[in-house]
């Protein structure tokens, strides 16, 4: 939706005359009034926008007076570097010029790549800016490099568990060396910025920043992790893991010394279940021990039901993990010779190292002009084309959709950004698909391989339907699947240890049946025997 720049620009100056508070429009549509005192600059900020563009979106009005509205002390400092770089641009700082340009260099960003570089023709540039430049799949360092000790750290080649000889890179060589292309790395500690009316973007090269004019661009960086905010020293035995190579090699050096007796993975999610395993696995060679703290009553809390989760932990303390559950690190202290751990339930542990693994968020981008509509991730807001704002595209970690059964959900998992970028980069040049995606992730915990298809979470109704098998005990769920329901529709389901239809899958999604009963719930999806699986 476009309104017209004067309508707009007489609109402001009725809302200065009257005297009335504004109103501003939260990404969770609902409306809070900002302060009077703020309102000069509220109208100054929307009257510059309006005056540098003919039209604006409904949503950059929506959301132009949050930037001001809402300071932190990190929006100080944010203040103070957009304005040194505001003034390199008075003083004429030069802005290079690219056709095309993909920020990121994850698996997303190289097909993205792909599809632009087949696309194109010789007289147009293209730019490549990434946290490195030769892109790998970060998915490998929480899983397959772990369980192996035949690992060249100088090229990153290891031996898998087939046998064969695999790397964490991708193949990049019959891109790499296209005319049209240039590749160049970002310092990831510093602020990335958009100014989206005048197809601006400004990246650090940790000296300098690169000011770069782009015609088109896809938005498709690593997430960055969740910061800790508690009290605890600087060490060295403190890790926030990132899925970077460096953050790998630190932390597998971390279970090769043998002075490392335990170690604690704070975090019950998908990287703290993951990691908690691995970390298991790497440190029986000299009897490190591995607990993992975790906030909700069991692992995978805020994902599986109560009963699954609580049977998640007790397969993990099998294996040889201690598992805490319902308590939250309050601080960390250091001694001499470990770490002490305070819990909010004012109790206490001693280890060896830490190891953070809570999720994360979109790296730190931020908005020149005409601030864009992100959600509490800091993910950009696209359509179903991923398209964010004109010329700009954003996929994988970098963006959220919606969804006709779901709502707005971010693109977190790898094969959604694998996925979405390449559809972002094909929209570039017409292909406009308009699907919808279903979330999706595989994983494993403690010998169980599972996949989950939709939306997965915990304070939506359930209906389970498990296996019964010979000799288990009552609260063991070796196969079977959870569905999830919401307004009684199927959203989610998480297929535990099982193969089913994937034909029927598809269609019991798509169906908008409404389910009366846990027992039609429970037909929805056909687990296939051994022998289904034959045919």
């Amino acid at each position: 939706i476009q309104t017209n720049s004067k309508h707009m620009l007489s609109k402001l100056i009725r809302r200065k005359r009257t005297g009335k508070g504004h109103h501003r429009r939260t990404s969770n549509r609902q409306y809070t009034r900002t302060s009077t005192q703020m309102r000069p600059k509220l109208w100054g900020l929307s009257l510059v926008s309006a005056l540098s563009v003919m039209t604006v979106t409904v949503t950059g009005l929506c959301f132009a007076p949050r930037a001001i509205a809402e300071t932190s002390e990190e929006d100080n400092q944010e203040t103070s570097e957009v304005k040194d770089i505001e003034d390199e641009e008075e003083d004429n700082m030069p802005a290079e010029y690219f056709d095309y340009v993909v920020f990121g260099t994850g698996g997303g960003s190289v097909n993205a790549l792909k599809v632009i570089l087949e696309q194109i023709g010789d007289d147009k540039k293209v730019l490549l800016v990434g946290e490195t430049d030769k892109p790998y799949d970060r998915a490998m360092l929480t899983c397959d490099m772990w369980l192996t000790d035949d690992i060249n750290y100088d090229d990153m080649t290891f031996t898998d568990t087939d046998g064969k000889k695999a790397t964490i890179y991708y193949n990049i060589e019959d891109i790499k060396n296209n005319s049209n292309l240039e590749m160049r790395t970002f310092d990831n500690d510093r602020k990335v910025y958009l100014e989206p009316p005048k197809n601006l973007f400004y990246y650090s090269t940790g000296k300098e920043y690169k000011k770069i004019h782009y015609g088109k661009i896809i938005v498709c960086p690593w997430g960055k992790p969740n910061f800790p905010w508690i009290e605890m020293p600087s060490t060295e035995k403190i890790t926030n893991y990132d899925r970077t190579i460096k953050d790998f090699i630190d932390l597998k050096k971390v279970t090769e010394d043998e002075n490392v007796k335990h170690l604690t993975v704070i975090g019950g999610g998908l990287l703290g279940t993951e990691l908690s395993q691995c970390l298991n696995v790497a440190g029986e060679k000299h009897n490190m021990k591995v607990t993992q703290v975790v906030k909700e009553d069991g692992v995978m809390g805020k994902y599986f039901p109560d009963f699954l989760s609580k049977f998640c932990s007790k397969s993990l303390r099998n294996d040889g993990i201690t598992v805490i559950e319902g308590v939250k690190a309050e601080k960390i202290t250091e001694n001499e010779e470990n770490l002490t751990i305070h819990f909010t339930d004012g109790s206490e542990m001693n280890t060896d190292h830490v190891v953070f693994a809570t999720g994360g968020t979109t790296i730190n981008l931020h908005y020149l002009g005409t601030p864009l509509e992100t959600d509490e991730n800091n993910s950009l807001s696209v359509n179903l084309n991923y398209l964010a704002y004109q010329n700009i595209y954003a996929a994988g970690d970098a963006a959220n959709i919606w969804h006709y059964r779901l709502g707005r959900y971010r693109l977190e998992h790898k094969a959604e950004e694998d996925k979405t970028a390449e559809k972002a980069a094909r929209s570039i040049f017409g292909h406009l698909e308009g699907s919808y995606i279903w979330p999706y992730w595989k994983s494993n915990i403690a010998g169980y391989n599972y996949q989950a298809i939709g939306k997965i979470d915990s304070s939506l109704d359930t209906v389970a339907g498990f296996i019964p098998q010979e000799g288990q005990e009552q609260d063991e769920y070796k196969s079977g699947i959870v569905y999830y329901l919401q307004n009684n529709q199927l959203v989610g389901c998480v297929e535990w240890n099982i193969e089913v239809d994937d034909r029927q899958r598809s269609w019991a999604f798509k169906s908008d049946r409404k389910f009366g009963e846990a027992s039609d719930v429970l037909r929805a999806i056909t687990i296939l025997t051994e022998e289904d699986k034959n045919k």
